[in-house]
């Protein structure tokens, strides 16, 4: 059996997904070949968790490179969909393989994205969700999805980490992620070096590798994502991109994170909803650099990007001085922000969302391979 997986290459969130569940897939049918499409930063990263048999160059973001993928994967039992919505809008689910898609921002959408039901199920990440989930009767909710199940927080390591994450977005071109990067470090190492034992920043490969040689005593880098969460495990402190993924594994393990300025739409927009319930001085939402600042939910998503890049614009330019003080704070307070992101999560589960997800995959797929087997026969 071959399975098919792709992510958009939106941050590390979608890819990490992509590896975790390619995981509880394999330890479910240990006779799957997992075969990876992707480009960009979701390309190293698939590359670096040593999970997947075949990994495949593909901007599976591109109209021409979605209809490729199409084609190469006309033969596979499966194909996997975290994130990357728009495969669905020309699937056709009676000559193309079942096709699954894994959706953590559902919250976000006010309409069902085109193509939806031509997927033959829809897992809907249950973090924080307002509602139950809606839009059709192929679309079902899963605990989140936790790489870092089964993990204990280890000893303390005395370690600062300041996980950038991945720092890329298709729609966000120029130096400003570079920027940002540099303005968070010029805040925090100051006094993190000394009040510290050691510090770790992780972010993507490309980015790395343009900040050591202005911070040559700290270790920056693109970790395996199986290291970093054992350095996630044992830090002293954790101050990380407020994406959902290192979020889901920081609440797993009790690892209480401090928030970082938000790098794209959906995590202005997670920011604010935080805002309401988390302790002031445990994140940095825009609108606590300026009222000004705030982003609108609903926007169509290129537009909400537009505004939050100008925002971070104005961050690094004229509201700069405003932002280094709230950055400086994370390093500083006590408060603690895990009760409150128990909040949103609406339901108790017992198993970790990539097992839902692997479980399902793997039955389906096995019920048509014997129904086959037995019509050949």
């Amino acid at each position: 059996m071959r399975f098919v997986f792709l992510s958009t290459s939106f941050g590390f969130g979608p890819v990490s997904k992509a590896v975790t569940i390619a995981r509880a897939l394999q330890r479910r049918c240990h006779e799957a070949v997992l075969a990876f499409y992707g480009d960009g930063i979701a390309l190293d990263f698939a590359r670096r968790a040593h999970v997947f048999d075949e990994i495949h160059e593909l901007a599976v973001d591109t109209d021409l490179g979605r209809a490729r993928l199409r084609r190469t994967a006309a033969d596979a039992t499966a194909v996997v969909s975290v994130l990357n919505m728009s495969v669905a809008a020309d699937w056709n689910p009676v000559v193309d393989p079942p096709l699954y898609v894994v959706d953590s921002l559902d919250w976000m959408w006010h309409a069902p994205p085109p193509g939806i039901d031509n997927a033959q199920a829809v897992f809907v990440q249950d973090f924080l969700l307002d509602r139950e989930v809606e839009f059709g009767s192929n679309r079902r909710a899963v605990p989140p999805i936790d790489a870092a199940q089964g993990v204990a927080r280890g000893p303390r390591s005395g370690e600062l980490l300041i996980n950038l994450s991945g720092l890329a977005n298709p729609f966000v071109h120029g130096d400003l992620y570079l920027r940002y990067a540099r303005l968070v470090l010029e805040a925090l190492l100051p006094e993190a070096t000394t009040r510290y034992g050691s510090v770790l920043v992780c972010t993507n490969a490309a980015l790395s590798a343009a900040l050591r040689d202005d911070y040559p005593n700290v270790q920056i880098g693109h970790l395996p994502h199986d290291e970093f969460v054992r350095r996630l495990a044992r830090c002293e402190r954790l101050i990380t991109a407020p994406g959902i993924t290192t979020t889901v594994e920081a609440l797993s393990m009790g690892v209480p994170p401090r928030f970082l300025p938000p790098q794209n739409y959906s995590q202005a927009l997670i920011l604010e909803r935080y805002r309401d319930v988390l302790p002031p001085g445990c994140l940095v939402p825009l609108s606590a650099i300026h009222p000004s600042l705030r982003i609108p939910a609903g926007l169509p998503e290129a537009i909400g990007v537009a505004a939050v890049e100008a925002a971070l614009r104005a961050c690094l330019g004229p509201y700069s001085d405003v932002l280094g003080d709230r950055l400086r704070g994370l390093l500083k307070t006590q408060e603690d922000p895990l009760p409150g992101l128990g909040a949103f999560v609406r339901h108790r589960w017992t198993e970790p969302g990539q097992d839902s997800v692997a479980e399902l995959i793997v039955r389906n797929a096995t019920l048509t391979d014997t129904r086959t087997r037995h019509a050949s026969s």
